[in-house]
């Protein structure tokens, strides 16, 4: 009989005398005895940890009101732009968010896109993506339901841990503490749903991985909490609790430290050590597993993207001096969320070991020294502030990525501590004062509301977010003088563009980046003589960087130099054989030289690494039709077409090859899909008319140029 067989027998056999229990098991009677006072322990604990479901009529009137003044709070935000700010790389120009076909599903699974892992967010774009193209509306709104989710999750997870935790408040009545609990789950919920640090996530397109992750986690919370306090452990529960975790991860691996949290549950409110050590370590073994496996692959998606910022770049004290400034800074921002921004550089400041940088070191730790002492009589006070450390431990930047000494991102889950202990002391405070609790809640209301207002506005588009990372980082960052300039290029604004480069160039002389950018505003100004002088100089600054070796190319083509513009074609395929530009500009050089065949080549190895871009798509089609090929010319478009379903010029250049070779019907079909993509261009009922006639279909098209011409007067008013 093996010991767990033994233990067993013993449970259930409690009836019978020592004596023979210990005959028929082996084992001795003290053994026997410890074996069924262990048992009646634990299950006394675990009947004091179940939660009864609540039945105030408060909590259905409570619970939805948070989420929907989140939601009037962020409904402006909805008509906010994408932003050059990482979402042209996971949303604008990622073809592999076009499709949802295995081969677009395994990719998201298997590989590493700019450093990051994260499959399920991937997918969650690409659904928005088939829902209406790059509508930005439908990624702002999508982020706000999630955000919505999520304020609805911190009520019920809330309520859950203050009904755990409840014994401790020193409350009186049963009433009374139902009364304490649902307002402090109320406060928190609202501080969470309107807090302007939470902006960020949820204004951003790109920052889909945080919400999606944190409705996972909190979910996996809830159920965990809900498997240890009801009447019986379903083990459903428990992997419910798991699968949650799972989908957290693939959301977003900062979900590494949910064992941790998990475990922080198991000591304060669930009291569960030490009878049930064993048990714990058991329990949480699949899920270090997992989070082991997690971090790993974020380390191998880093590495390969070669953005963890080595030790000669950072070192380790500069890391441990912004860790801690980033702990005070996280915490002050939420006491008052005042100069957010997008951006928060590393500098001098936040990396020195100065007196200042010292005093939040000894204050950290003196605040965990504090706790710890007082953990028996205050056991909260250390589960918040250990809940703050875990989950933000992931991005305080010992191992450093990016520019970035802190990121408002990054509160949005850890916030939930402090937003949880300031609500729970302010509700047991202000007990015996409902209408000081009441004021205390409106007040906060509606100052988080215009702060998230006005902080949700500065998201509108790439100009307004960086003008105010300018302003509230004053000359500090070369990135977002340089980000800036790409918003003012992008909106045509060549000359604020070149003088907001030209202030990057001032802080880092020595930076290559800004004179590319700088060359390229130039450039598209028309004056391609001087573009080059920068982007010589960039190239000079930075030989290894392909970009500016391609952009040195386009001017030198705008100049009729195809010798130095082959050559620098050339060179920039040499530095980044993966580049779908770099070839495409190769094809174009070889083309003005008179040799199709390299041009042909060349084309083609854009296409086959880029197959959605329609610039790349285009090229090669054009050149193929030109030349006489026109099945190929079709083939390209119709590949294309399977790669970026939503690219109207594919299908408008495919109905022009359609019809200029006769073939009507089919031109006409490509047309029709044209138009359900944009249904008020004039230019496609024209040619649709067109069709039409050519078919001998004269009621239909007279009645395309009919809507033709009712749509050119509109848009000529």
């Amino acid at each position: 009989m093996s010991k767990k067989e033994k233990r067993d027998f013993v449970l259930s056999h409690q009836s019978l005398p020592l004596e023979e229990l210990s005959k028929q098991t082996g084992l001795s009677q003290p053994q026997v005895q410890k074996i069924i006072e262990r048992s009646k322990a634990e299950e006394k604990a675990s009947n004091e940890r179940v939660v009864r479901e609540p039945n105030s009529p408060w909590y259905w009137w409570l619970m939805p009101l948070p989420v929907l003044l989140t939601f009037l709070v962020y409904f402006p935000s909805l008509n906010n732009n994408f932003v050059n700010w990482d979402d042209p790389t996971y949303v604008q120009n990622n073809f592999h968010i076009r499709s949802l076909g295995f081969a677009s599903i395994q990719w998201m699974f298997t590989k590493f896109l700019d450093g990051n892992w994260f499959p399920l967010t991937l997918i969650s774009l690409a659904l928005d993506y088939h829902l209406d193209g790059l509508n930005p509306k439908v990624y702002h709104a999508d982020n706000l339901f999630l955000h919505c989710l999520n304020t609805v999750l911190v009520f019920s997870l809330s309520l859950k841990f203050l009904r755990l935790s409840g014994k401790n408040s020193g409350l009186k009545g049963e009433a009374r503490q139902e009364g304490w609990w649902l307002g402090a789950a109320f406060l928190t919920a609202l501080l969470f749903g309107l807090h302007p640090l939470h902006v960020e996530a949820v204004a951003w397109a790109t920052e889909r991985n945080e919400l999606l992750f944190a409705l996972f986690y909190f979910s996996s919370l809830v159920m965990y909490l809900d498997y240890l306090s009801g009447p019986d452990r379903k083990t459903v529960k428990y992997w419910a609790c798991f699968f949650l975790f799972i989908l957290a991860l693939l959301s977003k691996p900062m979900a590494v430290t949910l064992p941790l949290v998990l475990l922080l549950l198991d000591g304060w409110p669930l009291g569960r050590f030490p009878l049930e050590r064993t048990r714990i370590f058991w329990e949480k073994t699949p899920f270090l597993i997992a989070a082991l496996l997690a971090g790993w692959l974020t380390v191998m998606a880093r590495a390969q993207a070669k953005s963890i910022m080595i030790f000669q770049e950072l070192p380790v004290s500069a890391r441990v001096m912004n860790a801690f400034h980033s702990l005070v800074f996280y915490f002050e921002k939420m006491i008052l969320p005042l100069n957010l921004a997008a951006f928060y550089p590393i500098t001098e400041k936040t990396k020195a070991i100065s007196v200042e940088n010292l005093f939040w070191v000894v204050l950290v730790i003196l605040s965990l020294g504090v706790c710890l002492y007082g953990r028996r009589k205050r056991p909260y006070l250390l589960a918040g502030i250990l809940y703050y450390l875990i989950t933000l431990t992931p991005v305080l930047g010992i191992l450093q990525v990016g520019f970035h000494a802190a990121a408002d991102r990054y509160t949005y889950l850890p916030s939930l501590g402090p937003f949880l202990l300031f609500s729970s002391v302010a509700a047991a405070f202000l007990s015996n004062r409902r209408w000081l609790f009441f004021s205390l809640t409106a007040g906060l209301a509606v100052g988080l509301s215009f702060g998230t207002i006005h902080q949700s506005a500065i998201w509108k588009n790439s100009i307004t977010l960086w003008e105010n990372v300018v302003r509230v980082t004053p000359g500090s960052s070369v990135l977002s003088y340089t980000k800036l300039g790409n918003a003012y290029q992008d909106a045509g604004r060549f000359d604020e563009a070149i003088n907001a480069y030209d202030q990057a160039i001032a802080m880092d002389p020595l930076q290559s980046i800004p004179y590319d950018w700088k060359g390229i505003a130039l450039y598209s100004k028309g004056s391609a003589e001087e573009a080059v002088k920068y982007f010589s100089a960039a190239i000079e600054l930075d030989p290894k960087d392909a970009f500016p070796h391609a952009n040195l190319c386009g001017a030198y083509q705008k100049l009729g130099k195809y010798g130095d513009a082959l050559a620098e074609a050339q060179k920039s395929v040499q530095l980044d054989p993966v580049s779908a530009l770099a070839y495409n500009n190769l094809g174009a050089v070889y083309w003005n030289l008179k040799e199709p065949e390299k041009s042909f080549e060349a084309y083609q190895k854009s296409v086959s690494l880029d197959p959605g871009d329609p610039h790349y798509v285009i090229n090669l089609a054009n050149l193929y039709f030109q030349g006489g090929k026109t099945a190929e010319a079709i083939s390209v478009y119709q590949h294309g077409i399977a790669v970026n379903p939503r690219e109207i010029n594919f299908y408008l250049n495919l109905g022009y090859i359609y019809f200029q070779t006769g073939m009507f019907s089919n031109a006409l079909e490509e047309l029709k899909a044209a138009v359900n993509l944009e249904p008020n261009r004039s230019d496609i009922y024209q040619k649709l008319g067109m069709t039409y006639e050519k078919l001998g279909q004269s009621g239909q098209a007279a009645e395309s140029f009919a809507k033709a011409k009712a749509l050119a007067s509109v848009q000529s008013n």
